[in-house]
């Protein structure tokens, strides 16, 4: 399933956004801070996501692609949860950041929907 919202932001500013773990916080309002040894997350970054009551979820990047501005990631140990990003530009202006998302997280698309909408503001 893949979830998209449109901004004002534009394409760089939102990739600059998706791929800087520090400021995952700033946009995505369930994420209260990340762990992670790379300031810019690359193929084999890893580290920690840490949500709301002390939840914390481990994470390994395992590919980004510069130019077409996409990025995957396994969220979870052992099995964990493969989901895969990208920033569009978007037809009207702007950009088109979206996610996909396994349907065994149907009930995480009204988040992740806030979430985009709030990274593709300017």
């Amino acid at each position: 399933m893949r979830i998209s919202a449109a901004g004002a932001a534009t394409r760089e500013q939102v990739w600059l956004r998706y791929v800087t773990p520090e400021l995952w916080p700033t946009w995505a309002p369930h994420l209260r801070g990340v762990t992670c040894a790379d300031s810019t997350v690359r193929a084999g970054s890893s580290g920690t996501v840490h949500g709301p009551a002390g939840l914390r979820v481990p994470f390994e990047v395992l590919e980004i692609d510069d130019v077409q501005r996409t990025w995957s990631w396994r969220v979870g140990r052992p099995i964990g949860i493969t989901m895969k990003h990208g920033v569009d530009d978007a037809p009207e202006a702007g950009a088109r950041a979206w996610v996909e998302l396994p349907l065994a997280l149907l009930g995480y698309a009204p988040l992740a929907q806030l979430a985009l909408r709030r990274l593709v503001r300017p």
